[in-house]
């Protein structure tokens, strides 16, 4: 009897534990920012950091100017 209820309990913590992981795969929101320079490509990644709590890249969108790509949970 002990080892069914044992056994019942962990497939209920298990199949807990996989709703949480899949709940948590929200979708990602993206954001362009404009910005002068890159700053050594560590600047994008660290204003979205700060602004959004995500992650940033930064591209060059032509003649000189670049854009940073936010990436967040929504």
């Amino acid at each position: 009897m002990s080892k069914s209820i044992f056994f019942a309990l962990f497939i209920i913590l298990i199949i807990g534990s996989i709703a949480n992981e899949v709940q948590g795969q929200g979708k990602l929101c993206g954001k362009d920012i404009s910005v002068t320079d890159c700053g050594g490509g560590g600047g994008c990644n660290a204003l979205c950091l700060q602004l959004y709590k995500g992650t940033g890249k930064c591209i060059e969108a032509g003649q000189g100017r670049f854009r940073c790509g936010c990436y967040y949970p929504c």
